[in-house]
């Protein structure tokens, strides 16, 4: 490790220090980028519906962390930017260790007219308290930027996302958690991260990193040399050739998996339930005889139904791997792109929710997710797409980019769909403060009770609230999760139905 330079990190360090004064005059900032752009002679990349109007200091960095993005083009950014900006460092030798974002998910914001109103401000004022903090760590400065961190985590198109951004501009003081992190850091120190994180946990992290690495014991001996270990042990994977996109097995999936998917979904035979699916805000599969899809432990459990209720001269190898992705391996956040045939795009959706089964339905489709349809219309692809219900076209990096910059290219003429059902907390906002005196209001539960359940809660980490159906425990339990975060934001609350099974 010691024959690593990581030149990279004074370049990064000095353009995170020269990027402060732009805060308040974003405007400026974003002249300066388009004319670096125009100065290395290369194509600005698409930052927002047309000509950017606002940008975050993360994203500034995700124009030259990008992936398949070459060094010679790399250097050319930064160079170009950094003349501009005044930064004085070398030009670095090297990007060993440095994390990059799929291009396709290069902005740490949603684009005008679905972000919410505050949602740059938010990201600019994590990147200014982690600067404070990483420069000067004091209690006060921790506490600041745990509750920034708090704010950006949460927002639509960050949350680990943002731990990559920090250990861009200050690598020596936060760690990135990306899936190779994540995976290594389970593997050398027995560390398991889950789904959400919060600004105080994620300093402890650091914090206890850092103390391991200090025993010496380790063949790294900060965090630079710990990400490009874990960069080298997941280089090899990378590098394996990518499958055609209709080979995915349930294998190449993992439940740490937290980076974006992109899926190509047919909404009925021949796309003949998409508009009745863009007018509810859904995407829905069929395999309705076989039931609710989370009874089914395994992929192979949901072939054995479907042989023994639908036919059992079928394989359903096709279909197995569509319920089980479907119910397992999409979430929320991922983009799918509605297909007609193997030749037309008819829409472009985020996904909302967890899996929901629909038994009530009049229709076959009764595996449901919610979605937020953002384009209409009917875009022709140049080459021939893959015909199954829903194939996850994540690692085809050429596809998601062709369907990407078809969308784009055309959405002004597409019908946005802006009128989206808010839940309690909407998507583009804040999320909203929720303190116990909240929970006493809505939950007919006195205040010593309240406080033995989350006593009981924080050290034993489960309770078991009993009683009928509909006499409202899923709604003490969502209340009692809002009170100990101390805000309303439904998505960091699941919900797992038990099976003898499970």
């Amino acid at each position: 490790m010691s024959n690593t330079a990581f030149s990279w990190i004074s370049y990064y360090t000095e353009l995170a220090d020269k990027l402060i004064p732009y805060r308040n005059n974003r405007p400026k900032l974003i002249d300066q980028i388009t004319r670096a752009f125009t100065d290395a002679s290369l194509e600005m990349p698409s930052l927002d519906n047309g000509a950017p109007t606002d940008i975050d200091p993360f994203t500034v960095f995700g124009l030259f962390n990008k992936m398949k993005l070459k060094d010679d083009k790399r250097r050319a950014i930064l160079g170009s930017i950094g003349v501009r900006l005044g930064v004085t460092a070398p030009m670095p030798d090297d990007f060993d260790g440095v994390p990059v974002l799929f291009p396709m998910s290069a902005t740490f914001y949603r684009f005008e007219g679905e972000r919410g109103s505050e949602d740059i401000n938010i990201l600019w004022d994590i990147f200014a308290k982690a600067l404070n903090y990483a420069d000067q760590k004091t209690a006060a400065n921790a506490s600041e930027f745990a509750l920034a961190f708090d704010k950006a985590f949460v927002l639509p198109q960050v949350k680990w996302k943002l731990t990559m951004g920090l250990y861009w501009v200050r690598p020596y003081a936060f760690i990135n958690l990306d899936n190779k992190n994540k995976s290594f850091l389970k593997k050398a120190f027995d560390l398991y991260l889950f789904e959400y994180i919060n600004g105080k946990e994620y300093l402890n992290i650091v914090e206890y990193i850092m103390a391991a690495m200090s025993q010496g014991e380790e063949e790294f001996h900060n965090l630079p040399e710990l990400s490009h270990t874990a960069w080298q042990e997941g280089k090899a994977q990378e590098s394996e050739p990518v499958a055609d996109e209709n080979s995915a097995t349930e294998a190449e999936y993992s439940e740490e998996d937290n980076d974006v998917h992109y899926w190509l979904y047919a909404p009925g035979e021949n796309a003949s339930m998409w508009d009745s699916f863009y007018e509810e805000g859904i995407m829905a599969i069929g395999w309705y005889e076989i039931g609710d899809l989370t009874q089914y432990p395994s992929r192979n459990a949901m072939i054995d139904a479907m042989k023994k209720l639908i036919d059992n001269s079928y394989p359903y190898t096709n279909a197995s791997l569509t319920t089980w992705n479907f119910l397992k391996n999409m979430k929320p956040g991922d983009i799918v792109f509605a297909k007609k045939g193997m030749s037309a795009i008819i829409g472009c959706g985020i996904v909302e929710s967890d899996y929901e089964y629909q038994a009530d339905r009049a229709d076959k489709y009764h595996n449901v997710r919610r979605v937020r349809w953002t384009h209409k219309g009917n875009w022709e692809t140049p080459q021939k797409i893959a015909q199954k219900t829903l194939t996850d076209i994540t690692r085809n990096t050429k596809l998601v980019e062709m369907l990407t910059g078809l969308i784009g290219a055309v959405a002004p003429q597409g019908e946005v769909n802006n009128e989206t059902d808010e839940p309690e907390n909407s998507s583009t906002d804040t999320p909203k403060a929720y303190t116990r005196e909240d929970f006493l209001r809505d939950v007919y539960i006195d205040g010593a009770m309240y406080d033995e359940l989350v006593a009981k809660l924080l050290r034993k980490r489960n309770i078991i609230l009993q009683g009928p159906p509909g006499v409202g425990k899923t709604f003490a339990a969502d209340r009692l999760a809002y009170s100990i975060m101390g805000y309303k934001d439904p998505s960091r609350i699941k919900m797992i139905q038990f099976h003898q099974s499970y």
